[in-house]
């Protein structure tokens, strides 16, 4: 709904690449172009401010932060997030912040994690 509220045609949405398929689509729908932010996968998936800032174009109309990120899981560092609201700030753009697994962290429920046995105890 808010893509509809928001998307004019030919405006530019910015999304991090890999993103939620359905904001490509919804993008679309509304006549609008999806553009995609280069994520840096050996940095554990953490924007390319660069590479944000030239997607900007006169036809940007936002910048979809998606924190924790879906597909890829990452969450992004507090610097990273500072610097897109002041790079979203700069030029005026609006920040469409998706936070819907922000309650969801794995770090210390994973059976991977670091603090797990490596042998398993079943209880009868």
């Amino acid at each position: 709904m808010l893509l509809a509220a928001l998307v004019e045609k030919w405006d530019e949405i910015l999304f991090p690449g890999p993103t939620y398929p359905p904001y490509i689509s919804y993008t679309k729908f509304f006549n609008g172009t999806p553009v995609a932010y280069e994520t840096i996968e050996e940095e554990g998936w953490q924007p390319n401010l660069d590479d944000l800032r030239s997607k900007i174009s006169d036809k940007t109309r936002a910048i979809v932060i998606t924190n924790p990120n879906n597909p890829t899981g990452s969450v992004y560092d507090r610097k990273i997030l500072q610097e897109m609201l002041d790079i979203a700030g700069e030029y005026k753009l609006l920040v469409v912040s998706d936070e819907i697994y922000d309650q969801l962290t794995y770090e210390k429920s994973s059976l991977a994690h670091p603090t797990y046995p490596t042998t398993c105890q079943w209880l009868d």
